[in-house]
């Protein structure tokens, strides 16, 4: 059942911009909005399965067409209800609630994200669609990751670009205002930090080659980006040194450092690592198995 219709228009310079470029643009703004449409559909029925559909788009600037089809409701069961309507009404609200967040003259802070989390949740309520009335709010966590995602897009337009979004009819220009970042949303979301050392043994899935970036690994079951902070190490993996030598597939043993930002409610906002020191590198068969101590 489709609920609700919109569209994004990103008029971009294209002078100055790569396809590249404006696809990221344009997948930052719809996941960011689609993903806030999903968290408020989903938390008013946990059977309720909401998926975003590129409906069209059309080229000069880049105009894309969503909609968001709800699964696992059966129409027989709505009564008289109109959900089409309802949930519509609801998610235009919110996207404007999302667009005056944005306009704010000031970095985020804490209060505005959990004020933004409460109007969301009135609109819920709102529907009136449960019997009872049992709504819980959005993930203040996930909201934000959304809001980071829509910011970020709009602050990397320029001057002579614009991103509009259509609402019944109603279009807004986006604001170019820097808000909220991952940074600060971590920032204002910590409640403490727990930190922590440990001693294990990491899948290699992708290293860093170039020196500016995290090595990705699996860890206790996880895939996770590690800082590498052995400096040694690194400086014979990037010589190509025999005994350093690291491919996707091998394993290295490591002592690591851990630090994980804990929010209110004890939801971890963001987990960082990392690997002090490597002692040894386990090669995988398939890279010739062999182990070196470093």
């Amino acid at each position: 059942m489709q609920i609700h219709a919109y569209s994004l228009t990103y008029n971009y310079d294209k002078d100055a911009r790569a396809p590249g470029d404006i696809f990221a643009r344009m997948a930052e703004l719809s996941n960011g909005f689609t993903g806030i449409e999903y968290l408020l559909l989903e938390s008013i029925d946990d059977n309720i399965r909401a998926t975003s559909v590129l409906s069209g788009v059309e080229y000069g600037s880049i105009k894309a067409w969503l909609s968001q089809v709800l699964r696992g409701i059966d129409d027989s069961d709505l009564g008289k209800l109109e959900w089409k309507s309802i949930l519509g009404k609801m998610l235009v609200k919110a996207k404007w609630a999302v667009i005056r967040f944005l306009e704010k003259d000031r970095p985020a802070q804490n209060k505005d994200l959990v004020d933004l989390q409460k109007e969301l949740f009135e609109y819920q309520i709102e529907t009136g669609i449960k019997i009872i009335p049992a709504y819980r709010p959005i993930n203040l966590n996930l909201m934000s990751d959304r809001l980071v995602m829509i910011n970020s897009a709009t602050t990397q337009t320029s001057s002579e670009e614009s991103v509009i979004l259509h609402l019944d009819g109603n279009p807004a220009i986006l604001s170019r205002r820097l808000v909220i970042t991952q940074e600060r949303k971590v920032e204002i979301l910590t409640t403490e930090i727990e930190r922590f050392r440990d001693k294990d043994t990491v899948l290699v899935k992708k290293p860093d080659y170039l020196g500016n970036s995290m090595w990705d690994v699996i860890y206790r079951n996880h895939k996770e980006s590690m800082q590498m902070g052995d400096i040694e190490f690194l400086t014979k993996f990037h010589n190509n040194e025999s005994n350093a030598q690291v491919h996707p597939g091998d394993s290295l043993e490591v002592e690591i450092d851990g630090a994980h930002s804990i929010g209110n409610n004890g939801e971890t906002i963001q987990k960082r690592f990392t690997i002090r020191r490597v002692s040894k590198v386990i090669r995988n068969r398939d890279n010739q198995k062999s182990i070196f101590d470093v």
